[in-house]
Formats: C-alpha cells, structure tokens, sequence
C-alpha cells in the first residue's frame, strides 16, 4: 500500500514539474516572437523615413544604417537621442 502511494505521489510531482516546464518555454517563445516582431517593424519604419528623405543613399546603405539604429536601440533602450542618418 505504502508503495502505491509513493508511486503516485512521485509521479504526480514528475507531472506537474514537466507541466511547469512547459509553460516557461512557450512564454519564452512568444517573447521571442514578438522581439522579431517589434524589430521587423521598426526596421520597416527606418526604411520608411530614409526612402521618405531620399538622400541619394542607395538601398543597401539605407539597409545597413537602419540595421545599426536598431541594433543601438536594442541595446541601449533607454537611450532617447535621434536616430543619425549618413548624408551622401
């Protein structure tokens, strides 16, 4: 009798453990998503203005500038300055 309880008491913890387990890597998922969202948007936006602005940049530097703006965002987020685009 002692063993059948055992038994089912470790194999509940192992569920509810697994189901824990679960549940921190679809939300670490989703986060992910919506970083690529959020930076496939900006990146659209930056992309948007430097057309907009039409400095004779050609696409592929309009591309790389705007990828460095990102890139200077993401990881100084606090950072409030405007963003600086290379005039040719």
């Amino acid at each position: 009798m002692n063993r059948i309880v055992s038994t089912l008491l470790i194999a509940g913890a192992m569920g509810v453990g697994m189901q824990a387990m679960a549940d921190d890597t679809s939300s670490s998922s989703s986060s992910t998503s919506d970083t690529n969202m959020h930076t496939h948007h900006m990146m659209k936006d930056c992309m948007a203005k430097a057309k907009a602005s039409n400095n004779g940049m050609s696409e592929q530097d309009m591309k790389k500038s705007c990828k460095d703006q990102i890139k200077a965002k993401v990881d100084h987020p606090d950072d409030n300055s405007a963003p600086v685009t290379p005039a040719h």
